[in-house]
């Protein structure tokens, strides 16, 4: 790093920030994902421990989907649970990585600081301490991604089953 321009240490931050920045919004959509999960979740529930809210052909509880019958429920608990478990594993890895690359951007400030005031030994260190933090920040958004892609296929199964339900019961309805 060069001691003639102080703007230099922009340059050693930007990589470390804005992966910062993308983990955080990959975070926040995460948690919605949580959120719904966990709702869904307490649906099939709520259908499945009081059979008052589970819906009828005479109507169906606000909140609860027409298409939720307790035999549908029973069989999207557990893959539902198993959603939100995968969830959790994502946000552990978005969380992890947001961390690391705030930890690295303040080693990366001080590191450049250290430099430009020329102390070049502890200025190394810093650049160490900064790849090893990116290195695991980056190793952890790929676990969430992997994780958020495991979830979206366990997703669409719930929505599969969901769907030949709804098919089976508009082919066995009278016209």
């Amino acid at each position: 790093m060069s001691h003639d321009n102080p703007f230099a240490v922009f340059t050693f931050l930007v990589a470390p920030a804005i992966l910062t920045n993308a983990s955080t919004l990959l975070t926040l959509s995460t948690a919605n994902r949580l959120a719904r999960s966990v709702d869904r979740t307490r649906i099939i529930a709520e259908v499945l421990l009081d059979p008052a809210h589970a819906p009828t052909h005479l109507g169906h509880h606000p909140g609860i989907p027409a298409s939720l019958t307790r035999e549908l429920a029973r069989q999207q608990l557990i893959p539902a649970a198993k959603r939100s478990r995968i969830i959790i594993r994502a946000l552990r890895g978005c969380y992890l990585a947001i961390g690391c690359f705030a930890a690295g951007t303040c080693v990366a400030m001080a590191g450049a600081s250290m430099s430009f005031f020329g102390y070049q030994q502890p200025a190394q260190v810093a650049v160490a301490i900064v790849i090893l933090a990116s290195a695991v920040g980056v190793l952890a958004i790929a676990y969430a991604a992997a994780n958020l892609v495991r979830e979206s296929t366990s997703t669409l199964e719930l929505l599969s089953a969901e769907q030949r339900s709804v098919q089976a019961t508009l082919d066995h309805a009278p016209p």
